[in-house]
């Protein structure tokens, strides 16, 4: 039965916004590349970042995906070096440079 009011279907983009309890919007995976720091023939790897694991376990992966012979360390801007901390300080679309010793070289 209907009570007058055309039902609008939802986009997919604003179903994946809200939590199934309606809390806060979930956070969307980010596609980020990683470079290897000091690697200048290392031409990036992509790689898809979610929240669900802990930061632990994202360096983790990283180690894996380059490649890299001793744990990663941490994730540094490619140009700066600025150290990111947490899932917060990723950008979508954004190249890092995954370190595991030594100190940073700078890309290009």
């Amino acid at each position: 039965m209907s009570n007058g009011r055309q039902q609008v279907p939802l986009r997919r983009a604003q179903l994946a916004d809200v939590t199934p309890d309606g809390d806060r919007p979930m956070e969307l995976p980010k596609t980020i590349t990683l470079y290897v720091n000091g690697n200048k023939y290392f031409f990036g790897k992509p790689m898809v970042v979610s929240r669900r694991a802990p930061w632990e376990e994202f360096l983790r992966q990283a180690t894996e995906k380059t490649g890299l012979m001793f744990a990663a360390r941490d994730i540094l801007t490619p140009t700066h070096g600025t150290k990111i901390n947490g899932f917060d300080e990723l950008v979508h679309g954004s190249s890092y440079v995954v370190i595991s010793k030594g100190n940073f070289k700078p890309i290009g």
